[in-house]
């Protein structure tokens, strides 16, 4: 796929994310399909942009 481990670290210790490319690349690669769904959050729970929900 060409990704550095590095890159890969990054995106597992949450420092950052892989685009909507990259994923579309990781499910190539993998033979999924990369499905993006919209979601409203639950009540009480609303998400920061940018941020991942604990």
């Amino acid at each position: 796929m060409g990704t550095d481990q590095a890159r890969i670290s990054r995106w597992e210790s949450g420092a950052a994310s892989p685009t909507v490319e990259t994923l579309r690349r990781m499910a190539d690669a993998t033979g999924t399909e990369l499905v993006v769904r919209f979601k409203r959050p639950r009540r009480g729970r609303a998400v920061q942009p940018n941020r991942t929900p604990v």
